[in-house]
């Protein structure tokens, strides 16, 4: 059976759930990690922790959280370390300016 469109999304490596904006689920693609573990210390870090929703085998839903910067891959640190803030806040959409 086909997954729906976003569970397809989130499956993706290169694409990490957090709870960036008003407690609702973002996704966030890789190439944009850098820029965001730059300007990170605008944010909650509980909101950028890496959230991943799998089912029990009760049926019931669980939130299992992986805490920022742990699930930041270790290029994507160095990356952002070679970033302004103003250049990493240009990548990012405005809405997380």
């Amino acid at each position: 059976m086909d997954l729906p469109c976003a569970q397809r999304i989130r499956a993706s490596p290169d694409v990490v759930a957090v709870r960036l904006i008003n407690g609702k689920v973002t996704l966030i693609h890789r190439r944009l990690w850098p820029a965001l573990v730059r300007v990170a210390d605008r944010f909650a870090s509980d909101r950028l922790a890496a959230i991943e929703e799998v089912h029990t085998g009760s049926g019931a839903h669980q939130t299992i959280a992986v805490p920022f910067p742990d699930w930041v891959p270790a290029e994507d640190s160095t990356a952002a370390d070679l970033l302004t803030v103003d250049e990493a806040l240009a990548q990012l959409p405005a809405c997380l300016r």
